[in-house]
């Protein structure tokens, strides 16, 4: 008797469809694998895994579709096929039908369900549509169509919801968006050779039809949840699990679950968790060639690697990576990037944070990583992207305009890393916005001296890289705080007077306490002489120059002296100018 098993997804699932056109469902969601044998007249399917409650009668119902003459011509020898397994240590075969296949198969896998489908065809195997019941065939649908086994429990769940407005369905680790174009073309597709309930005629969908089953599909799909962040369907599990290749990772205790759609989660990381294994050396050694004397440094990056993992956004950091072109930054977002997952990190600029759809791309990601922090915009543009990364970084909830559908409501998740070959020229008079800066200072060039082999080589390394990466999510716990460098110290105050001027001003030229005070004019004066020295071409007015110190120094206030020669004139409470030093 000839065999040939369908054991996992490297064989392709294209042949499989071509040779037989039978099943409609997605294998790798129902956690299946397939393969078929002929013997004599009798054709037979052996499915290996959890069995989906319609299955047999799905397949009969094809059997039937197809018909004893469709068979016999897909089993036939003169219909050639081509199977490319290149991918997968092979090489790309022209197949004479069906019967060539076998011989190219030499695994054997113990059959554990086998259905022959030489029997009659059970009359309740169609899809039947009440047209008047449109909430009914709703349900049927995610019945039939959208549920998938526990691998812990055996129980089955839901795969797909509407949250916030979106389709989400789930692919076996993690949810996937569905627009809302692709929801349609299913329901016509799966309705296509469905029944009336009543009278076994034909269903016929059209656009009436489908839309309102699409309604009640909202309806039944709906799910209340913010799509920003991950969390559980049923309201009672861990958050902080990490979707692996290899199941859901608990970072606290190492341990490793099964996937579940219970888990809503919109990333999941193309690495699998290994708990023992050779350290990265390529990549420890590529560390300290940017880091030769600085283990601070070193340790902040892998801090961050360990907290990018996570959905967590409860430290309010950004992370910026300043240093010369050919540094190493390139290759740290390269790096990230697969260990994350491309799918899953965002490429804006700095611009797209000012625009009116910039942020649509942020939603559902592990991390956006801006590759180039120059930024020439307006005043006000410049406002708008520091409020912006404020928020992100914050965790504060955000409505986001999206192009052609409905703004979209949540915490982006996002965790924002900067790459840039100087600081960033943003402005933020409060300074509050260059204290959530995690900075990494790089100062070797490797330009003329590239590795052209390197990422690679690093690459080859991830899952070790993972495991590195959680112990610095452990020691990111365990310190409570991203570790300073002190080879950073510097951009950090070079950052400080960049965003807010007048803080660096107050720092150099002035006393903060609390029952002194200064004439507002004679401390703008000062300012004003400040700006000219250092090469600032505007300095403002005295009612802007007081917003900004106040923003710099909530302490400080204004009050109008009521009595003595300077009745009348107004100070700054809580400040005075330092006497010069001669």
């Amino acid at each position: 008797m000839n065999k040939i098993i369908f054991e996992d997804e490297s064989h392709p699932l294209d042949f499989f469809h071509d040779c037989l056109g039978m099943f409609r469902f997605n294998l790798k969601k129902n956690g299946l694998s397939l393969g078929f044998f002929e013997d004599c007249a009798h054709a037979t399917v052996v499915v290996r895994g959890p069995l989906p409650e319609d299955f047999e009668s799905s397949c009969l119902k094809e059997w039937r579709r197809i018909g004893d003459a469709g068979w016999q011509r897909v089993m036939s020898d003169d219909i050639v096929y081509e199977w490319d397994s290149s991918e997968h240590g092979g090489g790309i075969y022209r197949l004479p039908g069906l019967s060539g296949a076998l011989d190219l198969v030499t695994k054997y896998t113990p059959l554990s369900i086998t259905i022959d489908l030489a029997g009659e065809l059970p009359d309740s195997d169609l899809l039947e549509v009440d047209p008047n019941a449109p909430y009914i065939t709703a349900g049927n649908l995610l019945a039939k169509d959208w549920t998938s086994v526990d691998q812990e429990t055996g129980k089955r769940h839901q795969t797909l919801y509407r949250i916030g407005g979106d389709y989400f369905f789930w692919n076996g680790s993690c949810y996937e968006h569905m627009t809302p174009d692709a929801v349609r073309r299913y329901l016509y597709q799966r309705l296509s050779d469905a029944v009336c309930a009543d009278d076994g005629t034909s269903f016929n969908p059209d656009q009436s039809k489908v839309t309102k089953i699409e309604d009640a599909l909202r309806s039944r799909a709906f799910q209340d949840g913010d799509t920003g962040v991950d969390f559980w369907l049923d309201g009672d599990g861990n958050c902080g699990l990490i979707s692996l290749e290899n199941g859901l990772l608990d970072p606290t205790s190492c341990e490793i679950h099964h996937h579940t759609p219970l888990f809503f989660t919109r990333c999941s990381l193309p690495v699998a968790y290994h708990p023992s294994g050779p350290e990265p050396h390529e990549w420890l050694k590529f560390l300290g060639s940017i880091w030769p004397d600085d283990p601070e440094s070193v340790l902040l990056l892998r801090q961050w690697f360990g907290y990018l993992l996570t959905n967590r956004t409860d430290h309010h950091k950004v992370l910026l990576l300043v240093g010369p072109p050919r540094s190493g930054k390139g290759t740290i977002s390269t790096v990230l990037t697969s260990l994350l997952g491309a799918a899953n990190v965002a490429g804006p600029t700095l611009t797209d944070f000012a625009s009116q759809f910039g942020l649509a791309q942020l939603i559902g990601k592990k991390a956006a990583i801006v590759g180039d922090a120059r930024f020439a915009g307006r005043q006000d543009q410049m406002a708008q992207v520091t409020s912006r990364l404020l928020a992100i970084s914050g965790g504060d909830t955000l409505t986001v305009d999206r192009k052609y559908v409905a703004p979209w409501i949540g915490r982006i998740g996002a965790r924002l890393v900067i790459c840039s070959n100087e600081l960033p020229r943003l402005s933020d008079s409060s300074g509050a916005l260059a204290s959530r800066f995690s900075i990494l200072q790089m100062r070797h060039s490797f330009l003329g001296a590239e590795d052209r082999g390197l990422a690679k080589r690093l690459l080859s390394e991830l899952p070790a890289i993972l495991r590195w990466a959680l112990e610095g999510l452990d020691d990111l716990e365990n310190m409570g705080h991203f570790v300073q460098p002190e080879a950073s110290i510097e951009a950090k105050q070079d950052l400080n007077a960049i965003t807010s001027p007048v803080a660096d001003f107050v720092n150099e030229n002035c006393e903060v306490i609390k029952d002194a005070s200064v004439l507002c004019e004679e401390l703008f004066n000062a300012w004003r002489q400040w700006c000219v020295q250092q090469g600032r071409e505007h300095s403002g007015t005295l009612q802007i120059f007081g917003r900004d110190l106040k923003a710099a120094l909530p302490s400080v206030a204004t009050q109008q002296i009521r009595c003595g020669a300077l009745r009348g004139k107004r100070v700054f409470q809580g400040v005075r100018l330092l006497e010069p030093a001669f």
